[in-house]
Order: C-alpha cells, then structure tokens, then sequence
C-alpha cells in the first residue's frame, strides 16, 4: 500500500514497503520538477516526530499561540491543572464566580 497526501504544493509519499515507494519517487522525478526534503517534520500546522518507536503527532504551535492569546505564556506548566488529592465541585459559591460567563474562542 502507497499512500500519497497531495496538499497545494506540497506532497507526502509514505507506504508499507520501502522499495515501492522510491520507486514511485523515481517516476514522479520523470514526470515532474520535484525537491525532496527528507524526513517529514511538519504538515498543515501539526508537527510529526518520527523515531524507532513510532510516529508522533502534536500541535505545540497551537497552544502556544492559544496561551499568548490569554496572556499565559509565563505560567509555571504542570502536568494537571488541580492539585494532587484535591476534589472537583459541581458548583462554585464564590461571588466573583460568574457561569453566565462565555468566551469565544
């Protein structure tokens, strides 16, 4: 299997078998001006990481974006937003609590 990710000017050939798929390179050369650039590092705004282990898939871009946008690139990050042990409510009854509140993203 080849499968062939066609965005604008951009092309990703990846598949099961290795040698079929620089034979495909080989013919798309014959045919068409290509530059190759290696391994995949990002594609459409999602950055891929590729080791022995697998493939990964992560948008850091957009969430550092979506924390300069609420003014929160300089928080400390944590792996949890709640402290350890700590048990969430159904309800808040603090008078600066507003769940009318809405914010558009």
């Amino acid at each position: 299997m080849i499968i062939i990710v066609l965005y604008a000017d951009d092309l990703i050939l990846t598949g099961s078998s290795t040698s079929q798929v620089k034979e495909l390179k080989l013919r798309l050369h014959e045919l068409f001006s290509l530059t190759e650039i290696a391994l995949l590092h990002y594609f459409l705004g999602i950055q891929i990481t590729q080791s022995t282990s697998g493939i990964s898939f992560s948008k850091p871009k957009c969430v550092l974006d979506f924390l300069q946008r609420f003014k929160m690139e300089d928080c400390k990050p944590v792996s949890t937003p709640l402290a350890i042990g700590m048990k969430s409510q159904a309800y808040c009854s603090s008078p600066l609590f507003d769940a009318t509140i809405s914010i558009t993203l």
